[in-house]
């Protein structure tokens, strides 16, 4: 948007003109305790939602803890196990091979 040199110098001219605010700007009396009263007040979201839904945040990660221990209980055992087939058929388990000095 452009505008001309004379609308400027009015425009400019007139906020000089304008008087100056002299209202107190300073916040009334007791208002910061008011604030954070409402602060400390305030309630969590989680916390308003419905019943089910909060306990359902627990049980998500207490299923998690239990899925992460029962994997933990297993990994032996299933390595043992693959170990065990592995050597009932003369085999060495799989590697992994470096293919960068293959070249």
């Amino acid at each position: 948007m452009s505008t001309n040199p004379a609308e400027w110098s009015r425009l400019v001219a007139a906020a000089r003109r304008a008087p100056k605010d002299e209202r107190d700007e300073a916040a009334p009396y007791g208002f910061a305790k008011r604030v954070a009263a409402r602060a400390l007040d305030a309630k969590a979201p989680w916390m308003e939602a419905s019943l089910l839904s909060r306990y359902g945040l627990r049980a998500l990660g207490l299923s998690c803890l239990l899925a992460v221990a029962g994997i933990a209980a297993t990994l032996k055992p299933v390595i043992s196990a693959i170990e065990s087939e592995a050597a009932l058929l003369n085999e060495t388990p799989t590697e992994i091979v470096d293919t960068t000095e293959l070249t």
